[in-house]
């Protein structure tokens, strides 16, 4: 693609060296006993395909996509299959599931410039659009908007998760609500952003927003997993499917969920298993991520209590910005990137990474029924004042995660001097990337075999 986000055209210093997916890793490509029960056929996926040497574009940004899913589509093909194939409903989908195109856009087309300074790094989910913000509930009992999918956390550039969730909010936007509900929309979201750098107060509380009925109903177990008899469903729960595992299977997660468990004090500790299932992932490019449900027995208050299992996987951009040990422990320590990646500590006090038999990773946290994604893909025409106080919500809280970086503070007097013309740049930037991704959607589209 083509869009630069201001008007000075900047060389990229970095390399998508894992543009290709190198280091994918995941149970079910370990081989493990829940690795076999939930991995899926081995068929040839349907993908998109392009000829980047007689193409230019967009078709670089789809080979791209294709690209980095070549050790999960090997591994799980009927998965990636399942992810193009929701890719191609909608804009936005393909966005969330896009970004090895964003990643490629970085580096070849100057999707990283601007007139302002831009080089400094902050500790960042990776992958900061809208639906990838929600109200987690702390060991606190509170309910708060953090970041609620850490499959990419890392260190990038800040501009990186500003335009991230721009675009985001652009493509979500654009054919719901009116132009100039959009563009408030985005300058909202963008001014509480820079107003968070000078300790501004977005002014907005989650009574005020849809955090209201998380804040009153959060403190139960999610019950639409659950059947009449307290057993976990099997079969469709909403945008999810759930399936039984084998006794092996299911042993190996127990084993999983016990490390887990012992990390805790005694009085906090979950009680034993008494039902698991499969789980595949309800987002876009997290969908080939396999993950299972803990069903726990009732504690002291009677309640049983949920837990997910997620495969701890490496992913394309997480060490895009820093070879690996150039941070230290940061580059292997993936709970401890999780676990600063909140900006509340109470958030992720109960997010744990545990390692499995093989060797690999496995991401363990409590649900809620509280818990709950921004979804400005539920905006009506008429919702202008909602959607302006979630764009407020969702551009403080970015930028107070970001207000955190030491590296950050030499570029806030330079924005803090033209908010305005950063606010524009930020728009452009915004307008003319979303247009560029319709593009790429469309050729994504085109180059999608039907069944």
């Amino acid at each position: 693609m083509r869009t630069r986000g201001g008007s000075t055209t900047v060389e990229a210093t970095v390399v998508v060296c894992a543009v290709a997916c190198a280091g994918i890793a995941g149970f079910a490509l370990c081989g493990g006993a829940f690795a076999r029960d939930i991995g899926g056929s081995t068929q040839t996926a349907r993908a998109p395909a392009a000829n980047v040497s007689a193409q230019a574009g967009v078709a670089e940004v789809v080979h791209a996509i294709h690209t980095a899913d070549v050790a999960m589509r090997e591994a799980r093909p009927e998965l990636v299959a399942a992810k193009y194939a929701k890719m191609s409903t909608d804009p936005f989908l393909f966005y969330r599931g896009a970004m090895a195109g964003f990643a490629h856009d970085w580096v070849e087309a100057a999707a990283g410039a601007s007139d302002f300074a831009h080089d400094a790094l902050v500790l960042s989910s990776g992958d900061a659009h809208p639906s990838n913000f929600g109200f987690l509930r702390g060991t606190d009992g509170v309910f708060r908007l953090e970041p609620n999918d850490l499959d990419t956390v890392g260190l990038y550039p800040y501009h990186w998760d500003l335009r991230r969730l721009t675009v985001g909010a652009e493509l979500s936007l654009r054919e719901r609500v009116s132009p100039s509900t959009a563009e408030s929309t985005l300058k909202r979201m963008l001014s509480a952003y820079v107003s968070a750098f000078d300790g501004g107060d977005a002014a907005i509380s989650t009574a005020r927003s849809r955090g209201t009925r998380p804040l009153e109903a959060g403190n139960r177990v999610p019950t639409k997993y659950l059947t009449k008899e307290g057993k976990l469903l099997r079969g469709t729960v909403r945008t999810h499917v759930t399936e039984s595992l084998s006794p092996e299977a299911r042993a190996e997660v127990e084993s999983f969920f016990a490390a887990y468990r012992g990390r805790f004090p005694d009085a906090s500790q979950p009680g034993a298993v008494v039902d698991a299932v499969s789980l595949d992932g309800k987002g876009v490019s997290s969908l080939p991520v396999r993950r299972a449900l803990i069903l726990t027995e009732r504690g002291a208050k009677g309640a049983p209590r949920i837990f997910e299992i997620k495969e701890a996987t490496v992913r394309p951009t997480m060490n895009m910005f820093g070879a690996v040990g150039d941070h230290g422990e940061f580059a292997t320590n993936l709970e401890a990137r999780i676990q600063d990646a909140f900006l509340h500590p109470a958030s992720g006090d109960d997010w744990r990474t545990v390692t499995d038999a093989n060797g690999q990773g496995q991401l363990i946290r409590e649900l809620h029924s509280g818990q709950t994604s921004i979804d400005l893909e539920r905006a009506k025409p008429g919702s202008r004042a909602a959607l302006e106080r979630a764009a407020t919500l969702l551009g403080s809280t970015l930028g107070q995660m970001h207000r955190r970086s030491k590296e950050l503070a030499a570029h806030l007097a330079e924005i803090a001097k033209a908010p305005d013309a950063f606010v524009n740049e930020e728009l452009r930037f915004a307008r003319e990337y979303a247009a560029e991704t319709l593009d790429a959607f469309a050729h994504f589209r085109e180059k999608l075999p039907t069944p």
